[in-house]
């Protein structure tokens, strides 16, 4: 018996596979861009859960570091957004020295998620916590929160 040396998908043709490797690495990095790209930015981007009760949703978003004051919280047209932009400079008492390395951290973010149902705006609530999570309670219109219906028997 003849034994044929295995391999992947793709890389059977040898002129072939330099061509499909370099497509499927693209359509890797556009298909899974916030991976993708550099750690520095993938850093700035912060993890955020949205969950939906009976009566509200609640979004929570780990943003440790920031500045409450330099996050928005937005509610347009079904859409909820989540930006901030802060920057920070690290100057080591280096007033009677000459500066060779000054410390500059500029942080940006923006996330746009469509709510599932509609909400009262001008109730929204948002709270920072000392552990760095965003907490914000979307309360549901009363149109859109589900209603329980009795069922009668006929007897």
């Amino acid at each position: 018996m003849k034994l044929i040396r295995w391999a992947p998908r793709g890389h059977n043709h040898p002129v072939m596979t330099p061509v499909t490797d370099d497509t499927q690495d693209l359509m890797n990095w556009f298909f899974d861009w916030p991976r993708s790209m550099s750690v520095s930015s993938r850093a700035a981007m912060p993890r955020v859960d949205m969950e939906e009760t009976e009566h509200e949703i609640v979004v929570t978003a780990d943003v440790p570091g920031m500045d409450p004051e330099n996050i928005q919280v937005e509610v347009q047209d079904g859409i909820f957004t989540l930006s901030a932009e802060q920057s920070e400079k690290t100057e080591d008492d280096m007033k009677d020295k000459k500066q060779y390395h000054l410390r500059e951290r500029h942080t940006k973010f923006y996330r746009s998620f469509s709510l599932p149902t509609a909400v009262e705006s001008d109730k929204i609530s948002a709270k920072y916590m000392k552990n760095g999570t965003l907490v914000v309670t979307l309360p549901k219109t009363p149109e859109s929160q589900a209603k329980k219906v009795k069922i009668d028997l006929e007897k």
